[in-house]
Order: C-alpha cells, then sequence, then structure tokens
C-alpha cells in the first residue's frame, strides 16, 4: 500500500536526517502554517527504510561544501517562496551521508 506522509522541516543550516520506508518518493515542499513540510510517496508494505538527509538552503546563501560534499552529491527537490515572494527557499537532498 502507497501513503503520503508529511514531514516537519526545521529553517536550519544544519542537514536533517528523516527515517522512511525505502525507495520513497519526493512529492512536495512547501509552507503550512508557518511551519515548513515536505510530503513524500512511501510503500507501506516493506519493511525496509532509509535514511534520507535533506538541507534548506535560501537563494544566495552559499551551500557548505564541508557538510554537503561535491556538487554530484546533491540533488534539488523544490523550492519554495515565502513572505510574499521576498524569500526564496530550496530544499536539497544529500546523498553523500
Amino acid at each position: 500500500m502507497l501513503e503520503v506522509h508529511k514531514y516537519k522541516l526545521v529553517l536550519t543550516d544544519d542537514i536533517q536526517d528523516f527515517t522512511l520506508k525505502e525507495k520513497p518518493q519526493f512529492l512536495h515542499f512547501a509552507e503550512q502554517r508557518g511551519e515548513f513540510c515536505m510530503w513524500v510517496l512511501e510503500n507501506l508494505d516493506t519493511k525496509k527504510t532509509t535514511t534520507v538527509h535533506v538541507m534548506i538552503v535560501a537563494t544566495g546563501q552559499p551551500l557548505p561544501y564541508k557538510k554537503v560534499g561535491l556538487f554530484e552529491d546533491i540533488r534539488h527537490l523544490s523550492t519554495i517562496l515565502v513572505n510574499d515572494g521576498n524569500i526564496v527557499w530550496h530544499l536539497f537532498e544529500i546523498r553523500n551521508k
């Protein structure tokens, strides 16, 4: 059975880790009622899990290469605009952790 789950994100410059069902499918990243969230499609029929590492970065803010590794180690998942479009946040998956 497939099911969509919502995970709350913290606005920090640290990498955030989430334990999800194996082979999750990222769906969406948004602000909901003042909190950043990501929605993921997961297969509940599997008992296997994986750890997904994500980081939120503002436009113009450098990604700390010592934390995220090489360019090939990151994958852009989504971008959101908040505060009437005055602030833009980007969600990246960090794949080398």
